[in-house]
Formats: structure tokens, sequence, C-alpha cells
């Protein structure tokens, strides 16, 4: 019996194959590697790029808040609103085209914050203690936070983004009787 075929004896163990490595991997896997990687180096790419774009922001975020500090002081209460107008100006003129934004002022620059962002009344206000700086000595500290709040808003918004602010309302001019007394 040993030579029949069929006998149990001449069965042998079943031998498992080798299990399937980790490394390296499939085909498939090498191309998920490759999109991610690419993707990867342009998501990186596009985050430089964008901080690289906003870094006039941060400055003036950071000039910005240096006046802001210097509000709550009377005495140099006219200054810091005077320098939150630069600032406006200067963050427009690097936001915007320069042919669009430099030669703008009075009206034009008025309408131009309208349409940046609805910042038009705190433009006003900033407008009108440039030139009559008795309004800075009259204005009380919280109205001086909430226009230095409402052009921190400004700056920090994209130009296509801004939303529009609520602005406190602008004093009236006051005539030079009124001014006498």
């Amino acid at each position: 019996m040993i030579g029949d075929p069929t006998s149990l004896e001449s069965l042998h163990d079943i031998i498992a194959p080798a299990p399937v490595p980790f490394w390296p991997p499939a085909q498939g896997w090498w191309w998920v590697f490759a999109f991610l990687l690419v993707g990867g180096v342009i998501g990186l790419g596009c985050a430089i790029l964008w901080w690289q774009q906003n870094r006039y922001r941060r400055e003036a975020l950071k000039e910005w808040r240096k006046y802001d500090a210097l509000l709550t002081s009377g005495t140099h209460r006219l200054g810091a609103i005077t320098g939150l107008a630069t600032l406006m100006k200067r963050v427009a003129l690097s936001e915007f085209p320069r042919e669009r934004v430099a030669s703008l002022t009075g009206n034009a620059w008025l309408e131009f914050l309208r349409q940046s962002g609805g910042a038009e009344q705190t433009g006003q206000w900033l407008e009108q203690v440039s030139y009559n700086p008795r309004i800075a000595e009259g204005m009380d500290v919280r109205k001086a936070q909430e226009i230095s709040a409402q052009v921190e808003a400004w700056i920090r918004c994209s130009g296509g983004q801004r939303p529009s602010l609520k602005s406190p309302a602008i004093p009236k001019a006051q005539n030079s009787s009124q001014r006498r007394s």
C-alpha cells in the first residue's frame, strides 16, 4: 500500500504562505503618499504666502494697541485719535491699489470707507478730530474706545468681507458764538 496515491500516509502538512509585508506598499499607496505630499507642500506654501501678505495687518494691529492704550489719557487722546486716522489710511494703502486710495480725502475718503466696510462714521469722527482738537478734549473715554474698537475691526477684516459697523453719532459742529462762551 505504499504505492497507493490515495493513502493518508502520503499527505503532507499544509504550508501557509508568508504574511503580506507592511513595506513596500502597493502601487496605489505610493500614489496616495505622493498626492498627500504634494498637497501638503502646496498648503504650506499657501499658508506662508498668506502670512506674508497679512504682515501689514499684524503690524497695524500692533500699532493700534499702542494708540488704544493712549486713549484713556486725556492729554494724549488727540494724538492717539490722529494716529488712528493715519493708521487707517496706511492700512488702506497696503490693502487696496495705491491709485485708488492715495489721493482720497474728505467725502471721497468717507465714501471709500463706506464701500470698504462701513467705517464711514468712524472716518467722520477721526476727520473732525483731526481738524478740531476740541472734539477730542470733550470726548469721553467710552466714546474714544468705541471708535478705537471700530478701527480695530476695520483693520482685522479683509477688503471684500468687511462687516458693516455701527458707529457713534457724529457731533454737530459748533458755531462761533458757542465756542466763545
